[in-house]
C-alpha cells in the first residue's frame, strides 16, 4: 500500500475515549496496534489518529515519546 502512496498510521486497540484514561492504560492502547502494524510492515508508524477526534490529557506526550503525530 506504501508503494501505491498511501500513508499507514496506527489508532487504538480498542476505540476508547482517550478522555477516561490512566496514563497506564493510555499507554498500552497506542502501543500495541503500533507494534502490531510495525512488524509485518518492517518500519515505523509514526502518524496516529484519535478515536472521536479527541486526544486525551496523555495522549500528546506518548504520542512524542515514540516519535509520533
Amino acid at each position: 500500500m506504501r508503494n501505491a502512496g498511501l500513508a499507514i498510521g496506527s489508532h487504538t486497540w480498542s476505540h476508547p475515549n482517550l478522555a477516561k484514561l490512566t496514563a497506564a492504560e493510555a499507554r498500552l492502547e497506542l502501543s500495541r496496534p503500533k507494534e502490531l502494524l510495525e512488524e509485518p510492515l518492517g518500519e515505523a508508524v509514526t502518524s496516529f489518529a484519535y478515536p472521536f477526534g479527541k486526544p486525551g490529557r496523555h495522549f500528546p506526550h506518548l504520542l512524542n515519546s515514540k516519535n509520533m503525530a
